[in-house]
């Protein structure tokens, strides 16, 4: 298996979106049965032990995406109480997605590229946004604990400082 690790990171909006789908285009030449994406401001709220552990609890689920952060606005409980199924949730601090959504989720980041570059209406279209519809019909799981958020940071789409407490 290919152990090579490819680090770009940009805190640009529209950069951030190209390099996830760029990645998961290179993923998907490569034959990755999964990935998972890490952006900047991400950091964990477990253990590396805890992690481990819930990993191996992934094992067993069926999902297109889990999102290792969230903020969780609508979900519905699993038969594993280690996870929810996604209704509407923001942030792409964290996630794994499977092979078999890559160029689901490849569109959906191109989609969200070219229409910022006409209107740069990053309320719209950054990816923790845009990809919202595809949860609301797609298997999106997150963790329950959560294994990561989003860091206090400077954010440019807003051009102000956030650190959001969930």
């Amino acid at each position: 298996m290919d152990q090579k690790v490819k680090l770009q990171i940009s805190t640009d909006i529209e950069d951030v979106t190209k390099i996830s789908s760029i990645t998961l285009e290179d993923a998907l030449q490569k034959g990755y049965e999964q990935i998972m994406i890490f952006e900047d401001d991400f950091i964990f709220c477990v253990s590396p032990d805890e992690f481990h552990n819930s990993l191996q609890y992934l094992t067993n689920m069926e999902y297109d995406v889990c999102m290792l952060s969230y903020n969780l606005y609508e979900y519905m409980n699993t038969h594993n109480p280690n996870f929810r199924k996604v209704l509407y949730a923001q942030t792409a601090s964290g996630y794994i997605i499977k092979r078999h959504y890559f160029q689901k989720l490849i569109d959906c980041f191109k989609y969200a590229v070219e229409n910022f570059e006409k209107t740069n209406y990053h309320w719209l279209y950054a990816i923790d946004v845009v990809w919202k519809t595809l949860q609301e019909t797609d298997n999106w799981i997150c963790f329950e604990p959560r294994i990561g958020k989003q860091r206090a940071s400077f954010s440019d789409c807003s051009n102000t400082f956030c650190d959001v407490h969930w």
